[in-house]
């Protein structure tokens, strides 16, 4: 069974903690004091579940329409949890009034922010090493979170 959860701040987060600290730190190397950066507590949260076990979050913080944080774990990579995190998070800030979202995306990601209906702005540059390019979309997502 797949289900989503959301959270506000730190409560109940350890899921997505469990799920970033394997894809970013332990995978892509990127340092735990930039991974979690203090955030999380200015932030709604979604984890993605397979069988009960997290396989995916991603985070929004409201007051910047900034979603990010968005890894899927490895093994379950290309099954849409990635999307289906982001979907949930474009359509709870259209809720909340924010019609311009905004990523931080790895460039090896942007098709992946595409297909949500982002466009790339700005120059590439390097948070942790890995190289970033700015992304906004905007609107709802439409009903596919209905």
């Amino acid at each position: 069974m797949i289900y989503t959860k959301i959270t506000t701040g730190i409560k109940n987060i350890d899921d997505s903690h469990f799920v970033r600290r394997n894809v970013f730190i332990e995978e892509q190397k990127v340092p735990e004091e930039v991974e979690f950066d203090g955030s999380d507590a200015n932030a709604i949260i979604v984890v993605a579940y397979e069988d009960g076990l997290p396989v995916s979050t991603a985070r929004i913080i409201l007051e910047k329409g900034l979603i990010g944080r968005v890894a899927t774990l490895k093994d379950k990579r290309g099954k849409g949890y990635g999307g289906l995190c982001v979907r949930v998070l474009l359509r709870k800030a259209f809720d909340y009034g924010i019609t311009e979202q905004f990523v931080h995306a790895q460039i090896k990601s942007v098709k992946f922010y595409e297909n949500l209906g982002f466009k790339t702005f700005g120059d590439i540059y390097s948070i942790a090493g890995i190289e970033h390019i700015n992304m906004k979309r905007t609107g709802d997502i439409g009903g596919e979170c209905s």
